[in-house]
């Protein structure tokens, strides 16, 4: 549990299961199964939770859990069937709303988005996840960079240091050429490296931006440091 809280998710998985085959204990399961699932062992995770789902009848936990493992690994429609029967038991939990969304726009069925964010926006339109999905939302259905724009502005004001926003900031700008919140591609993903120095997503938006630059030496240094990172 401790090295959950720390973030230390692989420790906190390998000690987790060698509690659980101690023990057994349905509450070690559901901490298991959360460091599992952050620690991205998704597939395990999955194959552990709906090997125990008879155990949790009355529990939204261990489906949450299930169904964000289904998520990343792209079992969408196993995902979405798993959090609409969390939502019939939390019909007003806004997080598995928003976990929802995010389900139906990998399934890129953005009338059911659309839909979902409205009724959400009712009660709260400034969460970071909202106004990500917003964002996304905009680019992908509506094809509306200026209104996917404004909408990552907001989110750089309330959550300018936070590293989603960056680098969603980052890939507009990138893609537009525009700037986000007053910041280039460039400078958004400066922002993410100044506090987390081998972000894939971050070193790749740069490496781009300096081939557009004609920047060689610098894209070539992000790309070896992407290259020795072995993530990519």
């Amino acid at each position: 549990m401790l090295y959950n809280r720390q973030k230390k998710f692989f420790l906190a998985a390998n000690v987790l299961k060698e509690a659980y085959e101690l023990y057994q204990n349905n509450q070690i399961l559901l901490q298991y199964l959360e460091a599992l699932v952050s620690s991205g062992q998704t597939k395990i995770a999955l194959d552990l939770a709906m090997k125990n789902m008879s155990t949790f009848e009355t529990s939204s936990k261990i489906l949450r859990y299930a169904a964000e493992a289904a998520f990343y690994e792209k079992q969408y429609d196993l995902a979405d069937s798993l959090i609409v029967q969390v939502l019939q038991k939390e019909p007003d939990n806004s997080e598995y709303i928003l976990f929802r969304v995010r389900i139906l726009m990998a399934r890129k069925e953005y009338i059911k988005v659309s839909s979902l964010l409205d009724m959400y926006a009712r009660v709260e339109k400034s969460s970071k996840i909202y106004l990500l999905l917003r964002a996304q939302l905009q680019l992908e259905w509506n094809k509306n960079t200026v209104a996917a724009s404004a909408t990552l502005q907001e989110a750089l004001n309330r959550y300018g240091n936070d590293t989603d926003v960056l680098l969603a900031g980052a890939n507009l700008a990138s893609s537009t050429g525009q700037k986000i919140g007053g910041f280039s591609a460039t400078e958004l993903a400066e922002k993410v490296l100044a506090t987390d120095n081998i972000n894939i997503s971050a070193l790749s938006i740069l490496v781009d931006e300096y081939i557009k630059e004609k920047k060689w030496q610098k894209a070539y240094e992000k790309k070896t440091k992407i290259m020795q990172s072995g993530n990519y």
